[in-house]
């Protein structure tokens, strides 16, 4: 969009074309089952978490909404704290910060989809905190590489955890569950994703780019330290049981 004409229309019309793809695509899909009576309110939207579900549910929340509002603060303030750092105005390098982060992330939930999803969890919590505290110290130090290599850095606790987190606690769930289940999940993810962006938007006006986004980080930091200690105690607990 950059070096494009018309950015602000032709972001649209490739959006559009993408969007026209994908749901060609999406259509020549097969199904793989038949309809059985009743699968009309089988489609009927609903939210909820098995009893099966909650501890592990419970004990991962922080993780999710901390990784989550990350990536909010990546979309809302990460292309400013980029062209702030490097003194550019080349939108480019504001796309970029945000690629490091999602494009990572997708790359690691796809690579790591076999470890244990358990274990990924806590991994993918710790991961996170490091990658935004290397990112942190990127912006206090107006470092780029350091900026870049903890984006990259979270974008693998980001995609790592999100995607452990699914593979943990859907399996606990009777098919019949998982649609809600999901659901839950999204919903968590959304709020997560969007109130503390508008948040922190808001305060950007008061306290300035840097101070926020420093103060936002903290708190994803301390979210995924609560998920690395709940988790594990979780973890243990359930080898416990295991053995008796």
């Amino acid at each position: 969009m950059e070096y494009g004409p018309d950015p602000l229309s032709l972001v649209y019309q490739v959006l559009a074309v993408i969007y026209l793809i994908a749901i060609v695509t999406l259509v020549t899909v097969p199904g793989g089952d038949r309809h059985r009576p009743g699968w009309q309110t089988s489609m009927r939207p609903s939210i909820g978490v098995p009893a099966t579900v909650r501890p592990t549910f419970v004990a991962a929340t922080p993780a999710i909404v901390g990784i989550w509002a990350l990536s909010g603060l990546y979309l809302a303030l990460g292309p400013s704290l980029a062209l702030e750092t490097l003194e550019t105005t080349d939108r480019l390098v504001g796309g970029l910060i945000i690629f490091a982060l999602c494009g990572t992330g997708a790359a690691a939930s796809f690579l790591l989809r076999r470890a244990d999803a358990n274990r990924l969890l806590v991994a993918g919590s710790a991961v996170v905190i490091l990658g935004v505290a290397v990112t942190l110290l990127g912006v206090l130090t107006g470092t780029p590489a350091l900026l870049y290599g903890g984006s990259i850095v979270a974008g693998v606790g980001l995609g790592g955890g999100f995607s452990a987190f699914v593979r943990a606690t859907a399996p606990l769930a009777r098919p019949e569950q998982r649609g809600a289940l999901v659901a839950a999940i999204y919903v968590v993810v959304f709020v997560s994703f969007s109130v503390p962006t508008i948040v922190a938007g808001a305060l950007v006006s008061v306290f300035g780019l840097r101070s926020t986004a420093l103060g936002y980080g903290v708190v994803v930091m301390a979210l995924a330290a609560a998920t690395t200690v709940a988790v594990s105690r979780r973890l243990k607990q359930v080898a416990r049981e295991s053995a008796s």
